[in-house]
């Protein structure tokens, strides 16, 4: 499959350029981020320090043809190993974030977008696809902010190489359907994870409507696994053992400009035809996200309760280092309280102070507190996290910084009590 696509992708660019196009329009997106992380043997002078940067780029001709890519490069550990030598281990995580091509035609009443891509694209739980078809602002919390690209974090990761086709009509809606081939990717850097289990052919539809007092974002899918060897250990062509279905939503109730609900909602992997092992439910497949916001003249307050899959919260700024602690942690949930005013000036430049309070417990956690019960007051407070973060608006871009402090190691082990990081974005 990926030899066909790869000969439409082909295809397309040149059929895209029989068309006298006026000088194209270039824009770009990058970001940059230095991460001080506790590992789960860490100490104060010797943390782990890692490294990642994503670059974004689209070619834009005359509105009618987008060329889109964007990478990401996640370093190896940098204090106790020379990443810029030796080939046993790898020293660096790469992954082609997206290359697409998309043409637009428009009819009597609506405009239609027929793309051909391969990587994470415009994934369910990012906002990317709404402001690619509305124009809107960000809608998705700033407590699973990421910076693995212009996609941010999503409630079901993937690799895919497919083609995908959007109907927008005159109105406050747009359909979309995608079919792809969705490759497992193993992030060897990251703790192994891996971002999808088995290689697979998808068929998606996605609905996404803006209204009055809400924003709607909502995929279903149909994965079907493909194996490789039959019962019998023989090599097949194709052969599909099992169905799984694959979900997810973003709901906006209200707007992102005063008080609002936030919600966001999925399941990996529900299987309707399979093994009986295969149709356990399983929590480390739900992703669970509810955020109540509140906007006053002078600051902002949202409150959040949750439920992650390590595979997702791996890319998330305020989540990974729980990640990183954890390395047998399938499912992170917790709750989050984010105060903060963006509303700030330092004479005529603008900047962003705030404040995370996070409790989170792991289903490691979890299932050992229900082994030795005497132990929950202490493991409640031992999750207990404070961030202060800020960002400012300088050389261009965005410069921002946080520090996490555990409250109860501040006590108990303060060399183990602190993480952070810094990094800068910018726009072009």
């Amino acid at each position: 499959m990926k030899r066909s696509i790869c000969a439409l992708f082909l295809g397309f660019l040149t059929y895209a350029g029989s068309f006298a196009f006026d000088k194209p329009f270039f824009s770009g997106y990058a970001g940059f981020q230095t991460n001080l992380q506790n590992a789960s043997d860490s100490s104060l002078l010797n943390k782990n320090v890692t490294a990642e940067t994503f670059f974004s780029g689209q070619l834009d001709f005359s509105g009618k043809v987008f060329l889109r890519g964007e990478f990401y490069v996640l370093s190896a550990e940098m204090t106790n190993s020379n990443i810029l030598s030796g080939y046993e281990d790898a020293n660096a995580y790469f992954r082609l974030e997206d290359i697409s091509a998309t043409l637009k035609t428009n009819s009597t009443n609506a405009s239609h977008y027929i793309s051909v891509f391969m990587g994470n694209y415009e994934p369910i739980g990012s906002d990317l696809f709404l402001q690619r078809q509305f124009g809107i602002e960000p809608i998705s919390s700033a407590f699973t902010t990421s910076w693995q690209g212009i996609e941010g974090s999503s409630i079901i990761p993937s690799y895919q190489t497919g083609v995908s086709y959007v109907y927008h009509p005159q109105s406050n809606y747009a359909l979309e359907f995608k079919g792809y081939k969705n490759s497992s990717d193993e992030n060897s850097i990251a703790g192994g994870l891996s971002t999808n289990h088995t290689d697979g052919i998808d068929f998606a539809g996605r609905y996404a409507a803006l209204f009055d007092r809400a924003t709607v974002d909502l995929q279903l899918s149909v994965d079907l696994p493909l194996e490789k060897k039959d019962a019998n250990g023989n090599d097949v062509f194709l052969l599909i053992k099992k169905i799984r279905l694959n979900g997810g939503f973003s709901l906006l109730l209200g707007n992102r400009y005063t008080t609002s609900l936030f919600l966001q909602g999925g399941y990996e992997g529900y299987v309707i035809n399979g093994d009986s092992s295969d149709k356990e439910f399983s929590i480390k497949n739900v992703y669970a996200f509810s955020e109540s916001r509140f906007s006053t003249s002078r600051f902002n307050m949202g409150v959040a309760v949750f439920n992650i899959p390590v595979k997702s919260a791996v890319s998330m700024t305020y989540l990974k280092n729980i990640v990183y602690e954890n390395p047998s942690a399938e499912s992170i949930f917790g709750a989050n309280v984010n105060i903060y005013s963006d509303k700030l000036y330092f004479d005529s430049t603008n900047y962003t102070l705030g404040i995370h309070a996070t409790w989170v417990m792991t289903d490691d956690d979890a299932e050992s507190l229900l082994d030795n019960r005497s132990q929950i007051a202490e493991k409640l407070l031992h999750e207990f996290k404070l961030t202060p973060y800020t960002s400012i608006n300088i050389l261009g871009g965005s410069l921002s910084a946080s520090v996490t402090l555990n409250c109860y190691d501040l006590i108990t082990d303060f060399s183990h009590s602190i993480s952070g990081n810094i990094g800068f974005k910018t726009s072009f």
